[in-house]
């Protein structure tokens, strides 16, 4: 993610600076912001994984990883945090959820008893009959009901509809684990693209009965989508940080990720898991696995690690012990 502008004349319009200082920040025709601020600043991304693609070009970025290296600029990743006292499933207030439970302490009754709620309100025939929507969202596509207490595996894509995202690599998983009559339903949440946002809907609704497809955004349900399942998606084709594994371990479920910047925070087969390249077979592969093990092995099974992902990232991953990391840098930038 960055911004630049498209010729040396639009950025000397809009900072006001110099031609001949604006030279030292292109790349091609256009003048790079990150380029010109490394003459004298510290560069800094929300991610090791994500500095070390960024310097190895192993990502887009339009030139800007060429240019780094020209100048051999170092981009320094450190790790975003989480304010875990937003999400606290243990306190409702703070959840926004409607049942309280524990991670840390191997308790998820009240997890469970959010994914009855959900699938009753916002996921039945009967609430899409109904048409009584939550502020700000529709649903497409229903998850019979019948079925809620039934042994399947629930799985969960929340956040931002766009192409970055790999929402046409998760579907066309979804849609091969469905043809295979896998014990498993997909909820979807989130708002973004047009054409995507139909992709979704079309899927839902071919699928009905098996996926949810909740468009818009609320919090409470956004929450509460990502607290009712077993697994989240991260298919993202890249991504800077990530927040949503965070939120979902600290709402006990596990993520499955592909293996990129941020989400290489995931500690594979302990936290989550991780699957590469990012194609639909990968995933699917990756996805078949765990909802075989809860098949035959049960859902408890995977308790332990979800009491273990909610307490890592607790330890490592508050503001707190981040703002130190950045602490220490100021330090060292100021010694310099």
């Amino acid at each position: 993610y960055h911004h630049e502008f498209k010729n040396i004349e639009e950025a000397e319009r809009f900072s006001g600076l110099p031609k001949k200082i604006l030279e030292k920040g292109k790349n091609g025709l256009c003048i790079e912001p990150f380029l010109l601020a490394s003459e004298n600043a510290c560069v800094t991304t929300v991610s090791p994984e994500y500095a070390n693609e960024i310097i190895s070009g192993k990502t887009d970025t339009a030139g800007l990883s060429e240019g780094f290296k020209k100048k051999r600029i170092e981009v320094i990743g450190i790790t975003n945090g989480i304010d875990f006292s937003k999400y606290e499933p243990s306190d409702k207030n703070k959840s926004l959820l409607p049942f309280a439970f524990d991670p840390l302490k191997n308790d998820l009754e009240g997890k469970y008893k959010c994914r009855d709620f959900f699938l009753e309100k916002f996921a039945s025939k009967q609430s899409l009959a109904s048409k009584n929507f939550a502020d700000g969202t529709l649903q497409f596509g229903f998850i019979d009901s019948a079925e809620k207490n039934s042994s399947f595996t629930y799985i969960a894509y929340h956040g931002r509809v766009v192409h970055q995202k790999g929402i046409e690599v998760m579907l066309d998983s979804a849609e091969k684990m469905f043809e295979s009559n896998l014990p498993v339903r997909f909820i979807f949440a989130g708002q973004g693209s047009v054409e995507l946002e139909n992709s979704l809907i079309a899927f839902s609704e071919k699928w009905s009965g098996k996926c949810v497809y909740i468009k818009g955004y609320n919090k409470s349900i956004a929450r509460l989508a990502v607290a009712a399942v077993d697994f989240s998606l991260h298919p993202s084709y890249f991504e800077p940080c990530g927040l949503e594994d965070f939120i979902a371990q600290t709402f006990g479920t596990l993520p499955v990720a592909h293996a990129t910047g941020g989400l290489c925070k995931i500690v594979d087969d302990e936290t989550g898991w991780l699957y590469f390249p990012n194609t639909s077979e990968s995933l699917q592969t990756e996805l078949t696995s765990l909802v075989n093990i809860m098949r035959y092995a049960g859902r408890d099974i995977f308790k332990g690690m979800i009491s273990y992902a909610s307490r890592y990232i607790h330890e490592k991953y508050s503001w707190n012990k981040v703002a130190l990391i950045y602490e220490e840098l100021y330090k060292k930038l100021l010694a310099c």
